[in-house]
């Protein structure tokens, strides 16, 4: 399993599709890679099984904190954060991870909202300590941090 990291729009998709496409000598348009993705904005925590590349950990895990859980104490949400994570490793652990870095920047009023980067930084560890590489991206120049 690879993870990808990095702020907004930096460049870490484009990065992912190139490994996979080296990995698999093919080439890819935009929108047959994204149908390929499992994408944390929309799609079923199912495809995440299965899909070469999971995108936007950090919104499957925002669906967790704010949608799935809300009533769960940040244990439980944690709790279910790992199986959930346990199963994407189990099901495909030759694919990749891409996450946004959640935890920069002005530390939020409301309480779901530091909760959710709480949970985000959380997963975001966890995934970093299994997988086999972690890149970060910043402006599109990926750096192999582990």
């Amino acid at each position: 399993m690879e993870f990808i990291i990095g702020g907004c729009f930096q460049g870490k998709s484009e990065f992912a599709r190139r490994r996979y496409e080296k990995e698999k000598a093919c080439i890819l348009s935009e929108e047959e890679w994204f149908a390929l993705a499992a994408d944390g904005r929309r799609d079923t925590w199912e495809k995440a099984y299965t899909a070469p590349v999971l995108e936007h950990l950090e919104a499957y895990i925002q669906r967790i904190a704010m949608e799935e859980g809300q009533r769960d104490s940040l244990a439980e949400k944690k709790q279910r954060i790992l199986v959930w994570l346990e199963e994407v490793f189990a099901h495909n652990p030759q694919g990749m991870i891409v996450m946004d870095e959640v935890g920069c920047g002005v530390v939020p009023i409301q309480k779901e909202e530091r909760e959710y980067r709480d949970l985000a930084g959380f997963a975001g560890q966890f995934v970093a300590g299994r997988a086999d590489a972690v890149y970060r991206l910043l402006m599109g120049i990926e750096e192999r941090i582990r």
